[in-house]
Protein backbone atom coordinates (compact mmCIF):
# COMPACT_ATOMS: atom_id res chain seq x y z
CA UNK A 1 0.00 0.00 0.00
CA UNK A 2 2.88 2.49 0.99
CA UNK A 3 5.18 1.64 -2.24
CA UNK A 4 1.64 2.07 -4.43
CA UNK A 5 1.00 5.55 -2.59
CA UNK A 6 4.94 6.51 -3.20
CA UNK A 7 4.48 5.83 -6.55
CA UNK A 8 1.60 8.01 -7.06
CA UNK A 9 3.00 10.89 -5.26
CA UNK A 10 5.80 10.90 -7.87
CA UNK A 11 3.54 10.07 -10.74
CA UNK A 12 1.19 13.21 -9.65
CA UNK A 13 4.42 15.30 -9.42
CA UNK A 14 5.73 14.12 -12.76
CA UNK A 15 2.48 15.08 -14.49
CA UNK A 16 1.96 18.52 -12.87
CA UNK A 17 5.59 18.75 -13.56
CA UNK A 18 4.51 18.27 -17.30
CA UNK A 19 1.55 20.90 -17.22
CA UNK A 20 2.79 24.08 -15.78
CA UNK A 21 -0.09 25.75 -16.53
CA UNK A 22 -2.60 23.81 -15.10
CA UNK A 23 -0.56 22.91 -12.04
CA UNK A 24 0.38 26.72 -11.72
CA UNK A 25 -3.52 27.91 -11.75
CA UNK A 26 -4.60 25.19 -9.49
CA UNK A 27 -2.31 25.99 -6.81
CA UNK A 28 -2.49 29.49 -6.87
CA UNK A 29 -6.23 28.75 -6.92
CA UNK A 30 -6.70 26.74 -3.90
CA UNK A 31 -3.61 29.11 -2.34
CA UNK A 32 -5.67 32.46 -2.28
CA UNK A 33 -8.32 30.45 -1.08
CA UNK A 34 -6.76 28.21 1.96
CA UNK A 35 -4.55 31.38 2.67
CA UNK A 36 -7.28 33.80 2.91
CA UNK A 37 -8.88 31.41 5.50
CA UNK A 38 -5.72 30.55 7.69
CA UNK A 39 -4.95 34.28 7.51
CA UNK A 40 -8.57 34.94 9.33
CA UNK A 41 -8.15 31.55 11.44
CA UNK A 42 -5.17 32.90 13.01
CA UNK A 43 -7.43 36.17 14.28
CA UNK A 44 -10.22 33.52 15.28
CA UNK A 45 -7.77 31.51 17.20
CA UNK A 46 -5.37 34.21 18.63
CA UNK A 47 -9.03 36.58 19.31
CA UNK A 48 -11.34 34.25 20.48
CA UNK A 49 -10.11 30.32 20.73
CA UNK A 50 -6.98 30.54 22.96
CA UNK A 51 -7.27 31.64 26.43
CA UNK A 52 -6.69 34.51 28.50
CA UNK A 53 -2.96 34.48 29.76
CA UNK A 54 -3.78 33.79 33.33
CA UNK A 55 -3.44 30.65 35.05
CA UNK A 56 -7.41 28.71 34.68
CA UNK A 57 -8.80 31.85 33.33
CA UNK A 58 -12.36 30.35 32.65
CA UNK A 59 -12.92 30.87 36.30
CA UNK A 60 -11.70 34.90 35.88
CA UNK A 61 -15.53 36.98 35.80
CA UNK A 62 -15.57 40.71 35.38
CA UNK A 63 -18.79 41.93 37.78
CA UNK A 64 -20.68 45.15 36.79
CA UNK A 65 -23.11 46.39 38.99
CA UNK A 66 -26.15 47.33 36.70
CA UNK A 67 -28.04 51.22 37.22
CA UNK A 68 -32.09 51.81 36.33
CA UNK A 69 -30.77 54.57 33.27
CA UNK A 70 -27.17 53.52 32.69
CA UNK A 71 -27.39 49.99 32.66
CA UNK A 72 -23.67 47.97 32.65
CA UNK A 73 -21.63 50.60 34.81
CA UNK A 74 -18.20 50.60 37.30
CA UNK A 75 -18.53 49.75 40.80
CA UNK A 76 -19.24 51.98 43.66
CA UNK A 77 -16.42 51.86 46.55
CA UNK A 78 -18.88 51.34 49.62
CA UNK A 79 -21.16 48.53 46.98
CA UNK A 80 -17.61 46.76 45.93
CA UNK A 81 -16.49 46.27 49.89
CA UNK A 82 -19.73 44.83 51.08
CA UNK A 83 -19.19 42.69 47.99
CA UNK A 84 -16.38 41.07 48.58
CA UNK A 85 -17.40 40.69 52.42
CA UNK A 86 -21.00 38.89 51.64
CA UNK A 87 -19.73 36.80 48.36
CA UNK A 88 -19.70 32.87 48.81
CA UNK A 89 -18.82 31.94 44.94
CA UNK A 90 -15.52 33.58 44.82
CA UNK A 91 -11.93 32.57 45.95
CA UNK A 92 -11.15 36.28 45.43
CA UNK A 93 -12.52 39.22 44.12
CA UNK A 94 -10.69 42.85 43.34
CA UNK A 95 -10.98 45.98 41.88
CA UNK A 96 -9.10 48.56 39.73
CA UNK A 97 -9.21 51.61 38.27
CA UNK A 98 -6.88 53.45 35.72
CA UNK A 99 -4.63 56.49 36.28
CA UNK A 100 -1.66 58.00 35.37
CA UNK A 101 1.53 59.67 36.87
CA UNK A 102 4.39 61.75 35.86
CA UNK A 103 7.97 59.90 36.58
CA UNK A 104 10.48 62.70 37.62
CA UNK A 105 13.77 61.46 36.23
CA UNK A 106 17.13 63.05 35.46
CA UNK A 107 16.40 63.31 31.83
CA UNK A 108 12.71 64.93 32.67
CA UNK A 109 9.49 64.02 33.17
CA UNK A 110 7.63 61.27 31.61
CA UNK A 111 3.94 60.37 31.38
CA UNK A 112 3.28 57.03 32.32
CA UNK A 113 -0.06 54.70 32.62
CA UNK A 114 -1.19 52.82 35.46
CA UNK A 115 -3.60 51.52 37.36
CA UNK A 116 -4.99 52.21 41.17
CA UNK A 117 -5.96 48.28 42.55
CA UNK A 118 -6.88 46.55 45.42
CA UNK A 119 -4.11 44.49 47.44
CA UNK A 120 -4.77 40.84 45.44
CA UNK A 121 -5.47 41.74 42.07
CA UNK A 122 -2.35 39.62 41.21
CA UNK A 123 -3.61 36.48 43.35
CA UNK A 124 -6.77 36.69 41.88
CA UNK A 125 -5.64 36.67 38.21
CA UNK A 126 -3.21 34.07 39.37
CA UNK A 127 -0.24 36.15 38.79
CA UNK A 128 2.60 36.81 40.57
CA UNK A 129 5.76 39.32 39.65
CA UNK A 130 9.09 38.07 38.51
CA UNK A 131 11.29 39.78 40.85
CA UNK A 132 9.89 40.69 44.11
CA UNK A 133 6.62 40.70 45.53
CA UNK A 134 3.52 41.95 45.08
CA UNK A 135 1.34 43.81 47.60
CA UNK A 136 0.25 43.11 51.04
CA UNK A 137 -2.84 43.93 52.93
CA UNK A 138 -0.94 46.40 55.01
CA UNK A 139 -0.22 48.36 52.02
CA UNK A 140 -3.65 49.17 50.60
CA UNK A 141 -4.59 51.22 53.06
CA UNK A 142 -4.80 55.14 52.86
CA UNK A 143 -2.13 56.49 54.48
CA UNK A 144 0.46 53.50 53.81
CA UNK A 145 3.60 54.65 51.82
CA UNK A 146 3.36 54.59 48.04
CA UNK A 147 4.45 51.54 46.60
CA UNK A 148 4.41 50.22 43.06
CA UNK A 149 4.90 47.41 40.92
CA UNK A 150 5.89 48.14 37.47
CA UNK A 151 5.94 46.37 34.15
CA UNK A 152 8.55 44.26 32.40
CA UNK A 153 8.61 46.63 29.82
CA UNK A 154 9.10 49.65 31.72
CA UNK A 155 11.71 48.16 34.06
CA UNK A 156 13.89 47.92 31.19
CA UNK A 157 13.16 50.91 29.24
CA UNK A 158 13.33 52.93 32.52
CA UNK A 159 15.60 51.11 35.02
CA UNK A 160 17.65 49.23 32.45
CA UNK A 161 16.11 45.76 33.63
CA UNK A 162 18.57 46.06 36.79
CA UNK A 163 17.55 43.14 39.14
CA UNK A 164 18.56 45.25 42.20
CA UNK A 165 15.18 47.80 41.22
CA UNK A 166 13.42 46.41 44.10
CA UNK A 167 13.56 48.42 46.53
CA UNK A 168 14.51 51.58 44.87
CA UNK A 169 12.26 54.88 45.62
CA UNK A 170 10.95 56.88 42.53
CA UNK A 171 9.52 59.90 42.29
CA UNK A 172 6.17 59.92 41.36
CA UNK A 173 3.88 63.11 40.69
CA UNK A 174 6.19 64.68 43.04
CA UNK A 175 6.22 62.05 45.92
CA UNK A 176 8.52 59.27 46.52
CA UNK A 177 7.18 55.91 46.02
CA UNK A 178 8.88 52.38 46.12
CA UNK A 179 9.10 49.83 43.50
CA UNK A 180 8.39 46.36 45.66
CA UNK A 181 7.98 43.99 42.09
CA UNK A 182 8.55 43.81 38.38
CA UNK A 183 5.98 42.02 36.38
CA UNK A 184 7.10 38.67 33.90
CA UNK A 185 7.34 39.58 30.50
CA UNK A 186 4.24 39.63 28.55
CA UNK A 187 1.60 40.11 32.09
CA UNK A 188 -0.74 42.96 31.65
CA UNK A 189 -3.86 43.81 33.13
CA UNK A 190 -6.45 45.23 32.20
CA UNK A 191 -4.46 46.90 28.81
CA UNK A 192 -0.97 46.31 27.27
CA UNK A 193 -0.48 49.90 28.22
CA UNK A 194 -0.43 49.77 31.73
CA UNK A 195 2.56 49.91 32.97
CA UNK A 196 2.67 50.45 36.56
CA UNK A 197 0.17 49.49 39.56
CA UNK A 198 -0.48 50.94 43.18
CA UNK A 199 -2.65 49.81 45.79
CA UNK A 200 -5.81 51.73 45.43
CA UNK A 201 -6.24 52.22 49.58
CA UNK A 202 -10.12 52.40 49.57
CA UNK A 203 -10.83 54.09 53.28
CA UNK A 204 -14.20 51.72 54.29
CA UNK A 205 -15.25 54.69 56.14
CA UNK A 206 -15.55 57.19 53.61
CA UNK A 207 -16.21 54.91 50.60
CA UNK A 208 -19.43 56.06 48.55
CA UNK A 209 -22.37 54.58 46.90
CA UNK A 210 -22.76 57.22 45.00
CA UNK A 211 -20.05 57.67 42.63
CA UNK A 212 -19.09 54.67 40.18
CA UNK A 213 -15.39 54.03 38.69
CA UNK A 214 -14.10 50.71 39.98
CA UNK A 215 -13.74 47.71 37.72
CA UNK A 216 -14.13 44.61 39.30
CA UNK A 217 -12.87 41.23 38.78
CA UNK A 218 -13.29 37.74 40.47
CA UNK A 219 -12.01 34.43 40.61
CA UNK A 220 -14.47 31.80 41.18
CA UNK A 221 -14.59 29.16 43.50
CA UNK A 222 -13.52 25.66 41.31
CA UNK A 223 -17.36 24.19 41.32
CA UNK A 224 -19.10 27.66 40.66
CA UNK A 225 -20.58 28.68 37.82
CA UNK A 226 -21.23 32.19 35.94
CA UNK A 227 -25.32 31.48 36.72
CA UNK A 228 -24.45 30.21 40.13
CA UNK A 229 -21.74 33.68 40.50
CA UNK A 230 -24.73 35.56 38.74
CA UNK A 231 -27.54 34.74 41.26
CA UNK A 232 -25.83 35.45 44.26
CA UNK A 233 -24.18 38.83 43.28
CA UNK A 234 -27.61 39.88 41.80
CA UNK A 235 -29.62 39.03 45.27
CA UNK A 236 -26.38 40.76 47.06
CA UNK A 237 -26.70 43.88 44.60
CA UNK A 238 -30.54 43.81 45.16
CA UNK A 239 -30.53 43.60 48.76
CA UNK A 240 -27.78 46.42 48.79
CA UNK A 241 -30.74 48.35 46.99
CA UNK A 242 -33.02 47.86 49.63
CA UNK A 243 -31.16 48.98 52.73
CA UNK A 244 -29.37 52.32 50.82
CA UNK A 245 -32.29 53.33 48.65
CA UNK A 246 -30.58 56.83 48.86
CA UNK A 247 -28.22 55.56 46.33
CA UNK A 248 -28.62 52.20 45.33
CA UNK A 249 -32.16 52.00 44.45
CA UNK A 250 -32.73 49.90 41.33
CA UNK A 251 -29.40 48.59 41.01
CA UNK A 252 -28.21 45.56 40.47
CA UNK A 253 -25.24 43.12 39.47
CA UNK A 254 -24.37 41.14 35.94
CA UNK A 255 -21.74 38.57 36.06
CA UNK A 256 -19.78 37.91 32.63
CA UNK A 257 -17.15 35.93 32.04
CA UNK A 258 -13.19 37.96 31.56
CA UNK A 259 -12.87 36.40 27.92
CA UNK A 260 -16.29 37.39 26.92
CA UNK A 261 -16.32 40.91 27.83
CA UNK A 262 -13.05 41.28 26.34
CA UNK A 263 -14.03 39.63 22.79
CA UNK A 264 -17.71 39.31 22.82
CA UNK A 265 -18.48 42.64 20.77
CA UNK A 266 -16.42 41.33 18.03
CA UNK A 267 -17.07 37.76 17.88
CA UNK A 268 -20.01 37.23 15.47
CA UNK A 269 -18.00 39.51 13.24
CA UNK A 270 -14.99 37.28 13.54
CA UNK A 271 -17.38 33.91 13.09
CA UNK A 272 -19.22 36.03 10.03
CA UNK A 273 -16.20 37.22 8.11
CA UNK A 274 -14.37 33.12 8.89
CA UNK A 275 -17.62 31.54 7.45
CA UNK A 276 -17.29 34.02 4.61
CA UNK A 277 -14.23 33.30 3.87
CA UNK A 278 -14.95 29.37 3.62
CA UNK A 279 -17.44 29.94 1.16
CA UNK A 280 -14.26 31.20 -0.80
CA UNK A 281 -12.22 27.85 -0.09
CA UNK A 282 -15.53 26.22 -1.70
CA UNK A 283 -15.51 28.43 -4.55
CA UNK A 284 -11.86 27.13 -5.26
CA UNK A 285 -12.54 23.89 -4.52
CA UNK A 286 -15.15 23.83 -7.54
CA UNK A 287 -12.99 25.94 -9.75
CA UNK A 288 -10.06 23.45 -9.25
CA UNK A 289 -12.31 20.18 -9.67
CA UNK A 290 -13.37 22.03 -13.07
CA UNK A 291 -9.96 22.04 -13.92
CA UNK A 292 -9.45 18.57 -13.62
CA UNK A 293 -12.76 17.30 -14.96
CA UNK A 294 -11.22 19.22 -18.04
CA UNK A 295 -7.98 17.15 -17.55
CA UNK A 296 -9.73 14.04 -16.83
CA UNK A 297 -10.88 14.12 -20.65
CA UNK A 298 -7.55 14.19 -21.78
CA UNK A 299 -6.10 11.51 -19.31
CA UNK A 300 -9.40 9.37 -20.65
CA UNK A 301 -7.19 6.92 -22.71
CA UNK A 302 -4.56 7.11 -20.30
CA UNK A 303 -6.76 5.71 -17.93
CA UNK A 304 -8.56 3.50 -20.21
CA UNK A 305 -4.91 1.25 -20.30
CA UNK A 306 -4.55 1.09 -16.99
CA UNK A 307 -7.67 -0.58 -16.94
CA UNK A 308 -7.31 -2.87 -19.66
CA UNK A 309 -4.01 -3.76 -18.06
CA UNK A 310 -5.26 -4.90 -14.55
CA UNK A 311 -6.01 -1.72 -12.75
CA UNK A 312 -9.02 -2.03 -10.38
CA UNK A 313 -11.18 0.94 -9.93
CA UNK A 314 -9.87 1.28 -6.01
CA UNK A 315 -6.55 1.90 -7.11
CA UNK A 316 -7.58 4.19 -10.44
CA UNK A 317 -9.82 5.88 -7.67
CA UNK A 318 -6.55 5.96 -5.14
CA UNK A 319 -4.46 7.48 -7.95
CA UNK A 320 -7.03 10.46 -9.35
CA UNK A 321 -7.20 11.00 -5.65
CA UNK A 322 -3.42 11.20 -4.77
CA UNK A 323 -2.96 13.80 -7.92
CA UNK A 324 -6.13 15.86 -5.76
CA UNK A 325 -3.71 15.87 -2.29
CA UNK A 326 -0.44 16.60 -4.31
CA UNK A 327 -1.60 20.06 -5.73
CA UNK A 328 -4.21 20.44 -2.28
CA UNK A 329 -1.10 20.00 0.00
CA UNK A 330 0.64 22.67 -2.57
CA UNK A 331 -1.88 25.09 -2.40
CA UNK A 332 -1.89 24.63 1.26
CA UNK A 333 2.23 25.28 1.41
CA UNK A 334 1.58 28.57 -0.43
CA UNK A 335 -0.98 29.54 1.63
CA UNK A 336 0.30 29.45 4.92
CA UNK A 337 2.68 31.39 3.33
CA UNK A 338 0.30 33.98 1.93
CA UNK A 339 -1.17 33.92 5.42
CA UNK A 340 1.94 34.67 7.07
CA UNK A 341 3.03 37.69 4.75
CA UNK A 342 -1.07 38.82 5.04
CA UNK A 343 -1.63 38.73 8.45
CA UNK A 344 0.62 41.84 9.56
CA UNK A 345 -1.64 43.87 6.76
CA UNK A 346 -4.93 42.80 8.41
CA UNK A 347 -3.85 43.57 11.37
CA UNK A 348 -2.57 46.71 10.41
CA UNK A 349 -6.03 47.59 8.98
CA UNK A 350 -7.62 46.45 11.87
CA UNK A 351 -5.92 48.27 14.42
CA UNK A 352 -8.08 49.13 17.80
CA UNK A 353 -10.40 47.83 16.59
CA UNK A 354 -9.55 43.91 17.56
CA UNK A 355 -8.88 43.31 21.17
CA UNK A 356 -5.96 41.02 22.15
CA UNK A 357 -4.37 41.49 18.62
CA UNK A 358 -1.39 41.08 20.20
CA UNK A 359 -2.14 37.09 20.78
CA UNK A 360 -2.31 37.07 17.05
CA UNK A 361 -0.28 35.35 15.63
CA UNK A 362 0.80 32.16 12.80
CA UNK A 363 1.33 29.57 15.70
CA UNK A 364 1.13 25.55 15.67
CA UNK A 365 -2.57 25.73 15.74
CA UNK A 366 -2.85 27.64 12.63
CA UNK A 367 -0.26 25.43 10.93
CA UNK A 368 -2.48 22.83 11.83
CA UNK A 369 -5.59 24.58 10.72
CA UNK A 370 -4.12 24.64 7.23
CA UNK A 371 -2.69 21.48 6.94
CA UNK A 372 -6.42 20.34 7.78
CA UNK A 373 -7.66 22.64 5.16
CA UNK A 374 -5.48 21.59 2.70
CA UNK A 375 -6.24 17.80 3.03
CA UNK A 376 -10.46 18.62 3.16
CA UNK A 377 -9.94 20.62 -0.20
CA UNK A 378 -8.43 18.39 -1.95
CA UNK A 379 -10.61 15.56 -0.90
CA UNK A 380 -13.70 17.66 -1.86
CA UNK A 381 -12.43 18.54 -5.01
CA UNK A 382 -10.76 15.46 -5.61
CA UNK A 383 -14.17 13.24 -5.15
Amino acid sequence: MFADAFRDIRYAIRQLVRAPAFATVAIVTLALGIGATTAIFSVVNGVLLQPLPYPQSERLVRVHEILPRQGLFSVAPANFIDWRQQNHVFERIAAYSPTSATLLRDEGPERIQGVSVSWDLFQTLGAAPEIGSSFTAAQDKPGANDVLVISDALWRKEFGADPGVVGRAVNLNGAPATIVGVMPPGFYFPTRTAEFWRPIAINPVDATRGGHFLGVVARMKPDVTVQAAQGEMQGIAERLAREYPDNSAGESARVVLLQDQIVGAIRPALLTLLAAVGFVVLIACANVANLLLVRAAVREKEIAIRAALGATRTRLFAQVLVDSFVLAIAGGALGLGIAYVGLPAIMALSAGSVPRAADVAIDSHVVFFAAAASLATGLVFGL
